[in-house]
């Protein structure tokens, strides 16, 4: 299947201050980005490839039931809302949702505005009825830019202190998810996490390098 292949094939390695980093493509992340860059209008400001590509290929989804309710709920518990649910479920093509003990407390007790077997459902729908597997494919050439483009963003910096800052000397894989397919305003990066990972993911219209991240977005240097 492809999503495992892209799984497989851009999971991309990196050191930052002794700690170890996984630059990957997350399809549940990814599928949600789709969505909901298919239904919003893009902001006038110049945009990643992987968005315009994007918002052309899937433009049929503005009249899509479950894209339309992933753009619904973003508007009322943003992004960080349905990113943080999201991470919790498996991949696709089911995205099915985490046993409860599996889920940690603080998305239960601050992000259960979205149910999580909705947004299985929703996401599942968009990715079926989209082919995203397919249109995964067809940027494939466009997603190794924006994965390199953001490994090189780490060279150098000092993760460790972040880390322990926002979530305790905690032993989570930490992964740095380039969500380059996302047209939206006022986000840089949201963090989020289960019980397995912790996922800087990183929003920009402009290739992540020239944009500042290599300055810090989250105080790395």
């Amino acid at each position: 299947m492809l999503h495992q292949a892209v799984r497989e094939q851009s999971a991309a390695r990196c050191f930052a201050g002794g700690a170890m980093i996984e630059i990957r493509r997350d399809m549940r992340l990814l599928t949600l980005a789709s969505a909901l860059t298919a239904c919003n209008s893009i902001p006038q400001a110049p945009q990643q490839p992987l968005v315009t590509d994007t918002h052309q290929r899937l433009r049929g989804l503005t009249r899509h039931a479950s894209a339309q309710w992933l753009s619904d709920a973003e508007k009322r518990v943003y992004l960080l809302g349905l990113a943080m649910q999201a991470v919790q479920l498996g991949g696709p093509p089911r995205f099915l949702p985490a046993p409860i003990e599996e889920t940690p407390w603080y998305v239960q007790a601050y992000f259960s505005q979205v149910s999580a077997i909705d947004l299985s459902q929703h996401l599942a729908a968009v990715w079926q009825d989209a082919d995203l597997e397919e249109h995964f494919q067809a940027q494939q050439p466009l997603w190794e830019e924006a994965e390199a483009d953001l490994a090189g963003v780490f060279a150098g910096t000092e993760v460790d202190g972040f880390q322990e800052q926002f979530f305790g000397s905690l032993p989570y894989h930490l992964v740095a998810v380039p969500l380059a397919n996302m047209a939206i305003e006022g986000w840089r990066a949201v963090g989020v996490a289960n019980l397995r990972e912790t996922c800087a993911v990183f929003i920009s219209n402009e290739p992540y390098r020239s944009y500042g991240f290599d300055m810090g977005v989250f105080h790395l240097s």
